[in-house]
């Protein structure tokens, strides 16, 4: 029988919506929040290396994730079933580790819906080919935490050397 994590995440009675992870965790334990339908937006702060297994599986109104800087692994299906992500802040310049699964040949990285993934964009050509981050290419965005924009992708230089910007799902050229 599968595990399940909290269905409704309260504080005092309160449904928590927006959650940040507590300063005084560094792992995300498997299943956590798994089947969390009141999350509609989750920040992992600094302190946090890494996010295990399912730990936000079927979470079906998760619409942003902030992953920070520090986190060095992403566990097997950590977001599957989330189907309304929109927005993923992938802060890491090294790609997080993401489990491969032998037997289903796959990375175990689900994000089935059309999202943006922000990447560091002096990082974006690792991004391109990392195990795993690779088949999301089409929705990488070099971002600029620094400064919380979108900057020219240099590293996606058409023919005629214009440069590009990347929107997560095309890549257009700038006016």
């Amino acid at each position: 029988k599968r595990k399940k994590g909290l269905r409704k995440l309260a504080n005092n009675g309160v449904l928590i919506k927006d959650l940040i992870v507590p300063t005084d965790i560094t792992v995300i334990e498997p299943y956590a929040f798994c089947g969390c339908d009141s999350l509609i937006s989750v920040t992992i702060p600094d302190n946090v290396n890494v996010i295990g297994h399912s730990s936000f599986e079927s979470c079906n109104n998760l619409k942003t994730i902030d992953i920070s800087s520090n986190v060095s692994s992403i566990g097997r299906d950590a977001f599957k079933y989330c189907y309304g992500i929109s927005d993923v802040y992938c802060r890491p310049m090294n790609c997080p580790a993401l489990y491969y699964d032998e037997y289903y040949g796959d990375w175990g990285l689900h994000f089935y819906s059309n999202c943006s993934i922000y990447v560091p964009n002096l990082s974006i050509g690792l991004y391109r080919t990392a195990d795993g981050w690779s088949k999301y290419v089409d929705r990488l965005v070099a971002y600029d935490f620094e400064n919380g924009e979108i900057v020219p992708d240099t590293t996606a230089t058409p023919a005629n050397n214009e440069i590009w910007y990347t929107n997560g799902s095309t890549t257009e050229p700038t006016a």
